[in-house]
């Protein structure tokens, strides 16, 4: 493929990523619009100098998807877009097109190709006062698209990877912002801040009669996601629902978790605005107790039969599975709301520590994790959270490595370090291919973590 090229879909080897991912950062004036012939139905634009995009990924591939104007549309096309890619010279590409449509979208802008394997990042910015369009960012179909600011904070692995926003709520008072830096601003309208879910900080509460937090614009993924939260709700009678968390009223499109009148937790999904779902997973107990609970609900955006998982305390196990019966591709008109529907079905509790994250997350991806394996030269190569060396990839099947011609042996002991700190989540495997030799650098490799299965690429053997 070629620049100018219109590409619908990723190729083969490639998995593509929407302008509204989470981990796109961008700075200055892109505004955002639902517009037909884009990809998902949706872009971003800028037209002033100076504003950029900023993201990290994970692979050797990267290609820019956007729209290119005619050359009769040049006045308001940017003809100077940089691309700055690690340590690279800047590279430039043009908004411009000189084929006969007045606009082409779904079109490849740039593309890189043949990058060493690993981590690297990238900037996009407009160097004119004029429009730039981006539309998706396609990747090699085993990477991912990380937060530009992987490696520079010091929030746990599935935050700095995966995370959208996280809401404390230890202001002292007034609005609530993310923990993360994004532009999520919730206006507080009567709810009041009380002792948090720990003794530490503080939590929000609710009457469940006129007390709310809205928000200034959508926080939840559409499609792939995870919700977590501590919640403690009024054992006062309530026959009616109460909406805690949503971007839905019901009636739209969106995500929503409510309790229902028995004081279940709902995690609903609504694929129309006529109140059809997508999902509905209701908890099998009541959780209107006066008690917190530790809330972990995770939709990996497909129709696979256990996709939809709710976890209520006991992270060892969920609570309650579903599926989907359909992909969500169309954005929620609403933005995050919560405490109530928007003008009802007000929430009686407190809210503490709410993390949203674009990944299906599980529960150990929130502990730490310490694996080994023996590498060629009979080394061990230590994979951890903290380890930037090794990149995790999506979860996979062990079936995945067995088809690649790869095979697992457990062994017992280190050769050449300490033993591993068996107070923490810790295996050792060596990884080997079916000649018997080592899966060495740029090879992958599959490990079971609590019954999980986790791929990840080695990037070095030391």
């Amino acid at each position: 493929m070629a620049r100018g090229q219109v590409l619908l879909q990723p190729e083969n080897g490639w998995k593509r990523y929407n302008d509204t991912f989470s981990s796109l950062y961008c700075v200055g004036n892109w505004t955002y619009a639902s517009v037909a012939g884009y990809h998902q139905g949706d872009r971003i634009l800028s037209n002033k100098i100076g504003d950029y995009v900023k993201f990290k990924f994970t692979g050797s591939n990267i290609r820019i998807l956007g729209a290119l104007g005619h050359t009769g549309t040049t006045s308001i096309n940017s003809n100077q877009i940089d691309v700055k890619i690690d340590d690279n010279p800047i590279e430039s590409f043009s908004a411009v097109s000189d084929t006969s449509p007045t606009t082409l979208y779904q079109v490849i802008m740039y593309e890189k190709l043949n990058l060493p394997q690993g981590v690297h990042t990238i900037t996009i910015e407009n160097k004119q006062d004029l429009n730039v369009v981006l539309d998706a960012v396609d990747i090699d179909v085993e990477g991912e698209l990380l937060r530009h600011d992987y490696f520079e904070t010091n929030y746990s692995e599935p935050m700095r990877k995966y995370g959208v926003a996280w809401f404390g709520f230890d202001e002292v008072s007034g609005n609530v912002y993310d923990k993360l830096g994004s532009n999520y601003i919730g206006t507080v309208s009567g709810a009041t801040r009380v002792e948090g879910w720990n003794g530490e900080g503080y939590a929000m509460s609710f009457n469940g009669s006129n007390q709310y937090i809205q928000f200034s614009s959508r926080a939840i993924p559409t499609g792939e996601k995870s919700i977590r939260c501590k919640i403690k709700a009024s054992n006062s009678p309530n026959s009616s629902w109460q909406y805690v968390i949503t971007e839905s009223n019901g009636a739209n499109l969106g995500t929503l978790i409510a309790l229902n009148p028995s004081g279940q937790l709902c995690f609903i999904n609504y694929k129309a605005n006529n109140g059809v779902t997508r999902f509905y997973l209701v908890s099998s107990i009541s959780i209107v107790d006066n008690k917190w609970h530790d809330i972990l609900v995770t939709w990996n955006g497909t129709t696979d039969e256990k996709g939809v998982k709710m976890y209520i305390d006991n992270m060892l196990q969920p609570n309650n599975i579903a599926l989907s019966d359909s992909l969500e591709t169309t954005t929620s008109g609403r933005n995050l709301t919560i405490g109530y529907s928007g003008t009802t079905a007000y929430f009686n509790g407190q809210l503490d520590d709410l993390q949203v994250f674009n990944k299906a997350l599980i529960p150990s991806d929130f502990t730490q994790k310490c694996l080994a394996i023996k590498s060629e030269s009979n080394k061990n190569l230590v994979l951890s959270s903290i380890v930037t060396r090794v990149k995790e990839i999506p979860n996979t099947e062990e079936s995945t490595l067995l088809n690649q011609g790869g095979v697992i042996h457990e062994i017992d002991s280190a050769i050449d370090r300490p033993p591993l700190d068996l107070t923490g989540i810790s295996t050792e495997y060596e990884i080997v291919s079916t000649n018997k030799s080592s899966l060495n650098n740029g090879k992958m490799f599959t490990i079971p973590i609590d019954n999980n299965f986790k791929t990840a690429l080695v990037e070095d053997n030391y």
